[in-house]
């Protein structure tokens, strides 16, 4: 259950990740 925990956090931090990085590039652009 500990590894799946992590593994959920980990996705959960990789998709802000992603969403950080595009609001960066749109912000940019702008």
């Amino acid at each position: 259950e500990a590894i799946q925990q992590r593994e959920a956090a980990q996705r959960v931090a990789l998709q802000a990740l992603r969403d950080a990085s595009a609001t960066e590039t749109v912000v940019r652009v702008l």
